[in-house]
This record gives C-alpha cells, sequence and structure tokens, in this order.
C-alpha cells in the first residue's frame, strides 16, 4: 500500500489529481490506516474545494484510532 501512496504523492506533485487520487484510494483499499494515502486524498479534496469529503474521511478514521497523534494532527489541518 505505501508503494501505491508513494505513486498518488509523485502523481500530485505532477498535478495529476486524477492518477493522484486512484493511487491513493487503493493505497487506503490495501491498508485503511495509512496516514500518508489519507493525508494524500484529504489533500485533493480540499484542493477541489470538498471540505465535507475531507471533514468525513478523517472524522471516519479519528473515531476507528481517536488516540493516534497522526491523525490527530490531519484532522486538525482539515478543520
Amino acid at each position: 500500500s505505501e508503494v501505491h501512496a508513494q505513486l498518488g504523492e509523485l502523481y500530485s506533485l505532477k498535478k495529476d489529481a486524477k492518477a493522484a487520487r486512484a493511487a491513493f484510494e487503493r493505497a487506503l483499499m490495501l491498508d485503511p490506516t495509512s496516514i500518508v494515502a489519507l493525508s494524500g486524498v484529504t489533500n485533493l479534496d480540499l484542493r477541489e474545494q470538498n471540505g465535507e469529503a475531507a471533514r468525513r474521511r478523517v472524522d471516519a478514521a479519528v473515531t476507528a484510532s481517536p488516540q493516534n497523534a497522526n491523525l490527530l494532527m490531519l484532522a486538525a489541518r482539515v478543520y
């Protein structure tokens, strides 16, 4: 899954949002706890002015793992 997350970051840097989203979502399918993939897809949501989707993703992750400091930092950025 981390390979897909890294691929998503590469596509994101190349401004290919569609390919980046596909890579991040594939990474999350393989590992739903991937902070890199969640952060990447959340950043894409925010860039596309879809804050509601970003909040839903982060809220679900925080609910599943409320003590994860990385998730809490991501939630702070989203809100």
